[in-house]
């Protein structure tokens, strides 16, 4: 695929979302050519967005988007006001109240929120309240985090879980709660 735009995708909180791997609000998995850009506008998710995986694949889980694999996503005018959790067993766990985990690539985010939980309870996790795991160069401009952040046994942010890369964050800011028993605070 080479690159296009949602506009005004919605799930409803009439909805479940559930799935092993990757899973999300909007998108579970995307992977476009690496030279490609695509563009999310005005989407948002109500649904509870639960990842369930028993198998050898680590768990991701985002509010809008679960796994960006390949090319540029930017992200505008979005939000999240689901539950995201994973239930995943003996593998890593990649969970962000917008997105689980970011590819290599630079992403974007520009008027962004999460509103829902974002909560994991097993070891090797990464859990962030816009953003489990940037493995690239992330910029997040005009957004906010309120929802509750929960990891009881692993790695976590009130913006974003870890990262590999270069995070700039202008005008962010975190309210509500941020579960005591987070280790590695961002």
């Amino acid at each position: 695929w080479s690159g296009g735009t949602f506009i005004n995708c919605h799930t409803t909180s009439d909805v479940n979302v559930q799935g092993t791997g990757e899973v999300g609000g909007i998108v579970g998995y995307y992977q476009i050519k690496m030279s490609a850009t695509s563009t999310m506008e005005q989407c948002s998710n109500l649904a509870t967005v639960t990842e369930k995986n028993t198998n050898s694949k680590n768990g991701i889980a985002g509010g809008l988007v679960g796994n960006i694999s390949n090319g540029l996503l930017t992200i505008n005018n979005s939000f999240n006001a689901g539950s995201i959790s994973s239930e995943t067993t003996g593998k890593v766990q990649y969970i962000g109240g917008l997105v689980g985990r970011t590819s290599t690539r630079p992403f974007t985010a520009n008027n962004v929120y999460n509103v829902g939980s974002v909560t994991v309870s097993n070891a090797g996790t990464n859990v962030g309240g816009l953003i489990g795991n940037a493995q690239g160069e992330v910029t997040i401009t005009n957004a906010y985090e309120h929802g509750t952040v929960a990891n009881t046994n692993g790695t976590g942010g009130a913006i974003v879980g870890i990262a590999g890369g270069a995070v700039t964050l202008k005008n962010v800011y975190k309210t509500g709660s941020l579960a005591d028993k987070l280790d590695g605070v961002g």
